[in-house]
């Protein structure tokens, strides 16, 4: 690590990229939906999330282009943006496997989970298509928050949570 004050650069590859995004902490969620077939959830976590505009509502999304799950999400009309408390530390797989706690459902039957500090129920706006990601656009269309309680973090590549 250099010197406080003294600033090494390169040039941005995949491992430096990694290094520096995990360098931000950033809360995490998880993207979930009902699979029409048995009435179950599915999902998967993500930390890339964020606020997009008030008016109308619209979150963002970044979910990789080769994600398995997220197609099998963008299928249904609606789905949650959960965000994610401190006992969260497995609430979705990679998957798509919900191994998560009891969970209530949205206005239009999307996974609520329980204990969750807040949630987003959510419809397709726009989908892009960039480098290696997709960046989904999605318009809010019911949320709450949900639950007292401390954040799920993410920060160099750890779970955990901070104290007031």
């Amino acid at each position: 690590m250099a010197p406080f004050g003294a600033h090494r650069s390169t040039l941005p590859h995949e491992s430096g990229l990694r290094e520096v995004f995990a360098a931000f902490a950033t809360g995490v969620t998880v993207v979930a939906a009902t699979d029409p077939r048995t009435g179950r959830p599915f999902g998967f976590t993500t930390s890339s999330f964020t606020s997009v505009a008030l008016d109308p509502p619209l979150i963002l999304l970044s979910v990789d282009h080769a994600h398995p799950v997220w197609p099998r999400v963008r299928d249904r009309r609606y789905w949650c943006v959960n965000v994610l408390a401190e006992q969260h530390t497995t609430a979705a797989g990679p998957d798509g496997g919900f191994p998560a706690p009891g969970w209530s459902r949205s206005p239009h039957g999307a996974p609520v989970l329980d204990g969750a500090l807040a949630w987003l129920e959510c419809s397709l706006e726009a989908e892009h298509r960039t480098g290696d990601r997709r960046i989904v656009v999605a318009r809010v269309v019911h949320l709450d928050t949900h639950a007292p309680g401390r954040p799920l973090v993410r920060f160099r590549n750890r779970r955990g949570t901070f104290t007031d």
